[in-house]
């Protein structure tokens, strides 16, 4: 059947345009990702970027969608999308991602799936997007799992092959069907490949005489150009279903693009699911082919007015901590595509206690709240002291690095019955603002802070917990908020100092640069299994509005010099910016 697509008024829109509008948008998200991540490496949900969970503490699980993330966030890495970042800020970023897909594998059912919206859900919508991030972040040379991993990843691919989700979802089918296609692919499983291809032939027995795919029992355009995009993508990733792909993919185009509004816009309320839902990267990359053969021209024209409407006249995009992902990686992949028009210049022929402190260095000081500005040749170093000698260093007025101090983490030596079981290791940070804070200057250039390290007990919400909490709120919680109150900040916020291990920190302050230099006591029989973590933006305090992003995580620079060495009983850590 041909389709008549709308004809549009005006003139085309300008590639460049888009492209502007895009990377502004593309930018301010990406960065929303990385508030949504919890970025602390000894955390033991780092990598997670569901931050009701992980930081609010609102939710008994993390949902398993939520580690979507990663791939855009490796889309992001690969288009050089932040200008500023570093090298040090990007190795950040790959750790973090690696972190993301290990968190969602280590996290799954033991059958492979995860949950989404209630625990036990073992929802395949999760499962497979989640899982499509990791694939793709592989894909890209962002991330490499381990071969730990491996098994985890294949019990998921298993599952989602024998798995059957209630309703016709059409952009699952194809999601699931590529996912396994490529799992087949990095494992080199035939039983994979053989799933593949079933559930390609169940995806194509939804598909009406129209050409849609089934949504809950009708059309949806959003997810229609998910499903779209899957399909070409098919064609390569099973070469034996290519000529039926190939053979449907100009109608299927078509029959899409049919359904743009004459704004421009596309999708909602009066579509199956009544989404705005849009993943237009295959649609994009298609068109381009066709234009490029020199039949195409209209569909790429009306596509690009799609988008002008969706990015520039009428701004869609959710940023809903839960979603914000979920069309983010779509948009990512169209960037490149667009910048392809622009340098072809398509369009451009159309129509259309601080009393003894040296005096020298200090620029400002509040020595109540023990913060000091301290100018030093070409440098700035402010010094947070009660933070145990957290610090950010300036040069010629430009952020170099921020440090939020080390944390001690010690392996634990299993002993006795309990062998065969690993206990969790101890981390233990300098970072609390314990009264045993002590702090001098040792001459006209040195200030040293010591103090004792502070345990880090994670408390991560869990079902068991969540009830004991919605029980307690009930009944005695009612009559007693403030003192419910006090409790929780005493489990989450106060630091509890252990004597048995301190930190002394040295900051030399010198005309080319700083200096730190960090000892760490702790018990000689510990010394042996335990590693210091340098940390850049971690908080040793639950605060809800904490460990938030900011840009300066992209312009981290690594020290010029790093030396980690032994201390006799302890560890030692010197670096040099």
């Amino acid at each position: 059947m041909s389709l008549a697509l709308p004809a549009l008024r005006g003139a085309p829109p300008d590639p460049a345009a888009l492209v502007a509008a895009l990377e502004a948008s593309l930018q301010e998200r990406c960065r929303h990702l990385l508030t949504l991540a919890d970025r602390t490496p000894y955390a033991p949900s780092y990598g997670c970027f569901d931050r009701s969970w992980w930081q609010y503490k609102i939710k008994d699980f993390p949902s398993g969608m939520s580690q979507e993330c990663l791939y855009p966030l490796a889309l992001a890495l690969e288009q050089r999308l932040f200008p500023q970042l570093s090298a040090a800020a990007g190795q950040e970023l790959r750790r973090l991602i690696q972190a993301g897909a290990a968190f969602s594998l280590q996290g799954q059912h033991g059958n492979g799936s995860v949950d989404d919206y209630f625990p036990y859900e073992q929802a395949a919508g999760a499962t497979a997007f989640s899982l499509f991030a990791i694939l793709e972040a592989q894909r890209l040379g962002a991330l490499e799992l381990p071969s730990e991993l491996l098994p985890r990843l294949a019990r998921r691919l298993h599952w989602l092959a024998q798995h059957r989700e209630s309703g016709r979802l059409s952009n699952h089918e194809a999601l699931i069907s590529l996912c396994l296609a490529r799992g087949a692919a990095l494992l080199g499983d035939p039983a994979l490949a053989a799933a593949a291809r079933q559930r390609f032939e169940r995806l194509m027995s939804w598909r009406s005489e129209e050409g849609w795919f089934e949504e809950y029992g009708g059309f949806d355009v959003g997810y229609e150009s998910l499903t779209f995009a899957c399909l070409r993508e098919l064609a390569e990733a099973l070469p034996e279903c290519r000529p039926r792909v190939q053979d449907l993919l100009d109608g299927h185009a078509r029959l899409i693009l049919a359904a743009v509004e004459p704004d421009g816009c596309l999708g909602g309320e009066l579509f199956a699911r009544a989404t705005w839902n849009w993943f237009g990267y295959g649609l994009l990359a298609h068109a381009i082919e066709r234009a490029d053969r020199g039949d195409g021209d209209a569909e790429l024209e009306l596509l690009l007015r799609v988008l002008e409407a969706r990015w520039i006249r009428y701004p869609t995009a959710v940023r809903d901590d839960f979603v914000i992902q979920h069309h983010l990686w779509s948009d990512l992949r169209c960037l490149p595509l667009l910048r392809g028009l622009v340098a072809a210049g398509w369009g451009a022929s159309q129509p259309g206690g601080a009393a003894d402190l040296p005096p020298s260095l200090i620029e400002r000081q509040l020595p109540q709240a023990g913060h000091l500005w301290l100018r030093h040749g070409d440098c700035c170093t402010h010094v947070s002291l009660r933070l145990g000698g957290a610090f950010r260093l300036y040069r010629q007025e430009r952020f170099v690095v921020q440090d939020t101090q080390l944390a001690l983490r010690v392996e634990p030596r299993p002993r006795g019955l309990l062998r065969w079981r690993k206990p969790a290791a101890a981390t233990y940070l300098a970072t609390a603002q314990a009264p045993e804070l002590r702090w001098c200057w040792e001459d006209a250039a040195t200030l040293r802070i010591e103090g004792p390290l502070s345990a880090y007990r994670p408390q991560p919400m869990t079902p068991l917990k969540l009830i004991v909490l919605r029980l307690l709120m009930l009944s005695l919680g009612r009559y007693w908020a403030d003192g419910i109150r006090a409790l929780m900040q005493r489990l989450l916020i106060a630091a509890r100092p252990d004597p048995q291990r301190r930190f002394v920190r040295r900051l030399r302050f010198r005309d080319d640069g700083l200096v730190v230099e960090d000892r760490v006591r702790l018990p000689a029989a510990e010394a042996a299994h335990a590693s210091l973590i340098p940390t850049t933006f971690s908080s040793f305090r639950h605060v809800v509005m904490s460990r938030v992003f900011h840009p300066y995580a992209l312009e981290l620079q690594e020290p010029l010099r790093s030396a980690l060495g032994q201390d006799g009983p302890g560890l030692s850590l010197e670096r040099r910016w």
